[in-house]
């Protein structure tokens, strides 16, 4: 069922390629006042010509921030013209990711996948939740993975010894699900839910860096983006008295899966270690207050 989204800002991360397009376009459709990041101009008008092709009477608009998720500057900007141009988020959607298969820095000086698939939304969160307390209907969701394994190395996240593409991307995808959690124990009685899901295999782009081989795999074998998007649009707009705050979805059903992604000790090393890597934007504790403002 179509849930309007009617008076609802929703601001989505990685909303100009994949899930994150369709799910952009699909919210948009619905009503919503969709906020999307794009890296750049380009794939921005990109997004926004998709929009109309796609849904010509859509009831909602789609409204573009500029944001590079290798630079840490670029993303408190990013939050700080959301911050100035909205003063509501019902919804926000952490989805931008990537999954790099050679060790490689970001403009800070961090190795990408780390800071791209977890400082960013952590940063992101942090410097808007006081925008999402304020929606009678607050909401986080987060695009993590079937691919989570492992555990969250406190003492090497970014792997910079013997680095390994595959298990970078797995770890990522863990501390997504632990930072669900996490904030859902932290929000548990704001009224704001913490969400986070699997899309499944689907044909997008982020296994380009993987050559020709992964990228024809993706696209042959991997569904349609569209498809993928489906349970990212369900904790979007499903009621959340028929959600569960803190878990991982799959196929729009909850899934329990490993005894990691439910160990609240790494939880909350992985917080601290987050910390130290965003101080210079974050003085205070990461998330020192999540209460509702009353």
């Amino acid at each position: 069922m179509a849930y309007s989204q009617e008076n609802k800002t929703i601001l989505i991360t990685g909303a100009t390629s994949g899930i994150g397009k369709e799910a952009a376009c699909y919210l948009a459709s619905l009503g919503a006042k969709v906020v999307a990041s794009a890296r750049n101009k380009e794939k921005g008008s990109d997004l926004l010509s998709a929009y109309k092709e796609q849904y010509p009477n859509g009831q909602g608009t789609i409204e573009l921030v500029e944001g590079d998720f290798s630079s840490l500057q670029s993303i408190q900007n990013l939050c700080e013209q959301v911050k100035t141009s909205y003063p509501v988020i019902d919804t926000l959607i952490n989805n931008a990711g990537v999954w790099k298969m050679s060790y490689q820095e970001t403009k800070d000086g961090i190795e990408e996948t780390w800071q791209v698939n977890v400082l960013a939304p952590m940063l992101i969160t942090h410097s808007l939740i006081d925008l999402v307390k304020k929606s009678s209907d607050g909401r986080l969701v987060f695009t993590a993975s079937g691919l989570h394994k492992g555990v969250v190395d406190l003492n090497n996240p970014e792997m910079r010894q013997s680095f390994s593409g595959m298990k970078s991307y797995q770890q990522s995808k863990l501390a997504d699900i632990l930072l669900t959690r996490w904030l859902a124990s932290k929000l548990e009685d704001t009224g704001i839910g913490a969400y986070c899901f699997h899309p499944g295999f689907v044909g997008t782009s982020i296994g380009r860096d993987g050559g020709m081989i992964m990228q024809k795999l993706m696209k042959l074998a991997g569904m349609s983006p569209k498809k993928g998007a489906e349970t990212l649009n369900f904790l979007a707009t499903e009621p959340q008295e028929n959600l569960v705050s803190g878990e991982y979805y799959v196929k729009k059903k909850v899934k329990k899966i490993t005894a990691e992604s439910n160990d609240m000790e790494m939880a909350n090393g992985m917080i601290e270690k987050g910390q130290t890597f965003l101080a210079d934007y974050i003085q205070s504790d990461l998330f020192a207050d999540l209460v509702v403002n009353t």
